[in-house]
């Protein structure tokens, strides 16, 4: 990482931390003022009969879609308001958080970010990354279907051990901006002779992709990978994070171990690697969101508040959280304040990673 990289990271960690500390509690209600609503009262009647663009990050189908689809009825139903849903997919979301942060600050344009990769994104400098990450307005932060790595049946891999440990070179695919240095973090602190390939859409691409056999191994969320875990079409190695939520039964991975599980077992051989790895195992394992809610930076506060009203009371209703459950994703309501700490965290151990951000086997 160059002396300039570093200050950046220093100066956004600095002003998300900031923003953030209003509130540490998840489920607070409270929000950063610069990022969101303060205390402004919402201005519901704003939204009665306009039509809101919802970008969404992500092909139909995947997650990402999935979780939009449920919750934009919903809200639009409580604002008065037509939520219309958009895919824009390219550069694995990218376009989309350019187009939503260049938006006119009215409200009506929305967009869903991934902390985890979208940080990534900005913190590797991704060509095509135009947007300010500390200027969103949050209006939302949403737990998501857990993340894990699994691997194809025809592989000789039945754990995470069998694959770093493996004698031979083996492929490993994953979509750019961020989920794929999460892997290069994982098989490089281990040296593994993982050859790990990135550039796939999105999702459903790279899913796609390991069904038609690219691969040995990838990493997705349970939601996009259940049916082919539930095929025997994949096997799960090992899960990015604890699963914590009492409101969904995961019968499919009750004895998948956890990536702090595997690093507890099986340490790393160099500090570098174990210092990688306990920042990677942290930021998976942080108690916020990694789906996020946002509009454009400058959204008047009153109309944001509202957004952010709507959003609390869909994701914290029984009947809406249960069709999250169905879809196979973590439901959950995170305050606009606790997300904006999690960002903090991930760019805070940033520097612990960098070593291993372009880490691929190329040998024979």
């Amino acid at each position: 990482m160059n002396k300039l990289r570093g200050a950046s990271l220093v100066a956004v960690a600095a002003l998300l931390l900031a923003s953030a500390a209003c509130s540490s509690r998840v489920g607070s209600t409270a929000a950063p003022a610069a990022n969101s609503s303060g205390s402004a009262a919402p201005d519901t009647a704003y939204f009665n009969g306009k039509t809101i663009t919802y970008d969404v990050p992500a092909a139909p189908g995947t997650s990402s879609y999935i979780s939009a689809q449920i919750l934009a009825p919903i809200v639009g139903a409580d604002l008065h308001a037509t939520v219309n849903l958009v895919s824009l997919p390219a550069g694995n979301g990218i376009a989309g958080q350019n187009t939503v942060n260049a938006s006119t600050p009215n409200g009506l344009t929305l967009g869903t970010l991934n902390v985890n990769t979208d940080l990534q994104a900005v913190i590797t400098q991704q060509q095509g990354t135009n947007f300010d990450i500390t200027k969103t307005t949050i209006i939302a932060g949403e737990l998501r279907s857990p993340s894990l790595l699994v691997a194809s049946p025809s592989s000789p891999f039945k754990t995470l051990e069998d694959a770093i440990n493996s004698p031979t070179k083996f492929t490993v695919i994953d979509d750019s901006g961020g989920s794929d240095e999460q892997l290069r973090v994982i098989f490089g602190a281990y040296a593994a002779k993982a050859h790990i390939l990135s550039g796939y859409a999105d999702a459903g691409s790279v899913v796609q992709g390991f069904l038609r056999g690219d691969a040995a191994v990838t990493q997705q969320s349970l939601a996009d990978l259940q049916g082919a875990i539930e095929g025997n079409k994949a096997i799960p190695l090992v899960l990015n994070a604890p699963i914590t939520n009492s409101v969904t039964d995961y019968n499919l991975l009750k004895t998948t171990p956890s990536l702090q599980d595997y690093l507890t077992a099986h340490e790393p051989p160099t500090a570098e690697g174990k210092a990688a790895m306990q920042a990677l195992v942290t930021q998976f394992t942080n108690t916020s969101a990694n789906q996020v809610v946002f509009t454009a930076p400058g959204t008047p506060p009153a109309y944001a508040a509202a957004l952010q009203a709507a959003f609390e009371k869909a994701l914290q209703d029984p009947t809406v959280q249960q069709k999250f459950v169905t879809a196979g994703l973590s439901p959950g309501y995170i305050s606009p304040a606790d997300t904006l700490s999690h960002m903090s965290d991930v760019i805070t151990n940033a520097p612990a990673i960098r070593s291993y951000l372009s880490y691929s086997y190329n040998g024979s």
